[in-house]
């Protein structure tokens, strides 16, 4: 971020600084490769005017880094490859930002606690937080398994930005939908016994999943109503920390 905010001494290299960084901004603003999305979503995420993001979207759309579909606009292939080393240094900086979040939960609850996101198509864990004797029953949070065979992904998937409907069937699709209503997701953890994995969404300023915060709770009922209302406290607290990293990071940015 300082080598997009340093402006050059030169008075005619700012016009050409300007409109990179906001290049780069809009770029890192899809939140997967799939995500089809519209000005004036991207203009909020980015505090744009959406003047501004479609032109710099138009310039894009030129260079073969965005296409431009009927229902708006989605990564191409070529800024894929371009972000695939960016998109690591974006799951590094969410895990720094948060991951003081899950130590609070867990010292709090006493619960091992993990965070995650979808990349790809799959869920990858990157953060676990657990006690020395919760080692084997932390290994219940899973990573790279495919989004829709996870409840964390069912989660990331019911709040994503754009949800892939090709090959879902009606029970899925009213799976998601019942993710995204109740604002929760909770499975019973396979090969344990009265444990259960409850998974909340980390949301982002439009309301979108930009991670999955999951705790592993004993199912009885009254624990399992406890530490979901703890859990959704601390995802709201990691939404509200990630929304102002992410206004701070784009006001450093200067106007073109």
């Amino acid at each position: 971020m300082h080598e997009l905010t340093r402006v050059s001494n030169d008075q005619a290299d700012l016009p050409q600084v300007g409109a990179a960084a906001k290049a780069l901004l809009l770029l890192g603003a899809f939140e997967s490769r799939t995500e089809v999305v519209g000005v004036s979503q991207l203009a909020r995420r980015l505090s744009f005017p959406k003047s501004t993001v479609h032109r710099v979207l138009r310039v894009l759309v030129d260079a073969g880094f965005v296409h431009q579909l009927p229902s708006g606009y989605q990564l191409s292939d070529q800024a894929a490859r371009l972000g695939s080393s960016a998109v690591t240094r974006s799951v590094t900086a969410l895990r720094t930002l948060l991951l003081p979040c899950l130590v609070d939960f867990h010292q709090a609850t006493g619960a091992p606690v993990s965070l995650s996101v979808v990349e790809g198509g799959l869920v990858r864990c990157v953060e676990k937080v657990h006690g020395m004797r919760q080692g084997v029953l932390a290994q219940a949070f899973p990573d790279d398994v495919p989004a829709h065979r996870s409840v964390a992904g069912s989660v990331l998937l019911a709040f994503g930005a754009s949800r892939c409907e090709e090959g879902i069937g009606d029970l899925a699709r009213l799976h998601l939908d019942r993710v995204k209503t109740q604002g929760v997701a909770v499975e019973p953890v396979a090969g344990t016994l009265g444990f259960s994995t409850v998974v909340v969404p980390i949301l982002d300023a439009d309301r979108r999943a930009a991670a999955a915060l999951s705790a592993l709770v004993p199912a009885s009922p009254a624990r399992l109503e406890s530490l979901t209302t703890r859990l959704r406290s601390a995802a709201h607290t990691c939404g509200v920390i990630l929304t102002a990293h992410r206004r701070r990071a784009t006001t450093a940015v200067p106007a073109a």
